[in-house]
């Protein structure tokens, strides 16, 4: 007699049985990597402004007024204060982009903040706040063109680029967030985010420095070159280098960390329901088995006859779950991310390594039960008996 049991026998016979198993290993695979590309949305969405603004515009903010105005510096009001201080900032602005080498141009501005919100995180950029007539100067240095609206002309007025606009829910007209003393009145289309204006009359904060620039990695390298110091004590700067530590800790790690906390749930989770679901079927196939082994077939043949239907089953739990996923993850992007100005990546290797494991863990996991209802196969005469 042959030893080999077929297992196309069992999946023919038991359709309702095996596409339990497969949905079940299906949704671990599909939630698995949907959960990786959710909460990567945050990383690609905010990476633009750390990997490629910053290669673009550097941004200088003194924290300390007292270290461009001395001390024993006389002001009879704040705003005469202020004055001084813009007065300076705007002449080292004119240092930078004299002496520095890779400086195109240094607009000393007022600052304002935009906000991109990625579904688990935001992140706020800068942008600055200038006379109407250079704008369109601004605006260059980041190859952006009018789409909608107009280009700001009165005081308080704002453009922002169109994927900001539609991260925000901004419409032209409306006041930007936290900052409700300006204006939307014009879309601009750029491969990068950004947010300028004109200052309003009563908003009197100090001027910061922008600074456009060809691939300034380390701002505080090239300028101590020219013989100017910044401190992180009293001075706040973005640049290449600073802002992709800054992404990395606080928008990566933090990702990784909850990606790994999910991850590892659903995994304990899906193990035990798969092994509480699997025990069940085994239990139901006990008579068949102990039949098998009265006319002679070997506990071997069993046991290679269920590995063949359990590498069937999660092969097409597999293939199942990658067009699933698929189609998931085009649909959750056309319809909810491109039209918030929300980033993804389609592709994550990591996420298929991880899924892949998670398949050899049920694999290896189920192997208990069926070793064990193995171990308890008997002859014809053992189909009375109750096998737990």
């Amino acid at each position: 007699m042959s030893q080999k049991l077929y297992a196309r026998t069992y999946l023919k016979n038991n359709k309702k049985r095996v596409a339990t198993l497969i949905v079940s290993l299906t949704l671990c695979a599909v939630l698995n990597y949907l959960t990786s590309f959710l909460l990567g949305v945050s990383t690609e969405t905010v990476k633009p402004l750390c990997y490629d603004v910053t290669r673009v515009m550097q941004y200088v903010y003194f924290t300390d007024m007292n270290k461009l105005v001395e001390d024993d510096t006389e002001y009879e009001s704040f705003e005469e204060a202020m004055g001084l201080y813009n007065a300076e900032l705007e002449k080292l602005g004119q240092e930078i982009e004299n002496k520095c080498d890779k400086a195109e141009k240094v607009f000393a501005a007022q600052c304002i903040d935009a906000e991109l919100r990625a579904l688990f995180a935001s992140w706020f950029f800068e942008g600055a706040l200038m006379d109407s007539k250079d704008v369109e100067t601004y605006l260059s240095f980041y190859d952006a063109k009018l789409v909608d609206g107009r280009l700001p002309q009165g005081e308080g007025e704002v453009v922002l680029d169109s994927v900001t606009m539609k991260n925000n829910g901004y419409n032209i007209g409306d006041p930007v967030e936290y900052y409700t003393l300006y204006t939307i009145v014009g879309v601009v289309e750029s491969d990068l985010n950004l947010i300028c204006g004109t200052p309003h009359p009563d908003d009197n904060s100090e001027k910061r420095l922008f600074i456009f620039s060809h691939d300034i990695k380390n701002l505080k390298d090239e300028l101590d070159k020219i013989g100017i110091t910044i401190d992180s004590e009293y001075t706040y700067w973005t640049d290449y280098e600073s802002q992709t530590e800054d992404f990395q800790k606080n928008m990566v790690d933090a990702i990784e960390g909850s990606t790994q906390i999910v991850y590892v749930g659903i995994v304990i989770l899906m193990c035990i329901a798969l092994t509480v679901i699997y025990i069940t079927f085994l239990r139901d196939r006990h008579s068949e088995w102990c039949l098998y082994a009265s006319i002679g077939y070997s506990r071997k043949a069993v046991y290679f006859s269920i590995m063949r239907e359990l590498a069937f089953t999660f092969a097409l739990s597999i293939v199942i779950g990658v067009a699933v996923t698929a189609l998931s993850v085009v649909l959750i992007d056309v319809l909810y991310l491109t039209p918030h100005g929300l980033n993804c990546q389609y592709l994550n290797i990591e996420a298929i390594k991880d899924v892949l494991l998670d398949f050899l863990v049920f694999f290896a996991i189920l192997q208990l039960p069926v070793r064990y209802a193995l171990y308890r196969i008997k002859t014809i005469d053992a189909l009375g008996d109750d096998l737990y």
